[in-house]
């Protein structure tokens, strides 16, 4: 499965207040963590990140 995300409240709030940094390790990180809790089965990658200053989130 693929999935594309164009928008995000957190990227767009933290990008208000200069802190994509603190939100990249606070929101975007455990998406691998979740995942692999949820099923270590399934192959997680994302090669975009919005709050890296990417055009989206990708996940794979």
């Amino acid at each position: 499965m693929e999935v594309k995300v164009f928008r995000c409240l957190h990227t767009e709030t933290l990008k208000k207040l200069n802190a994509t940094r603190i939100g990249l390790k606070l929101i975007c990180i455990g998406d691998e963590a979740a995942t692999e809790g949820f099923n270590p089965e399934i192959k997680f990658t994302r090669p975009k990140i919005l709050m890296a200053g990417d055009d989206c989130c990708h996940f794979i």
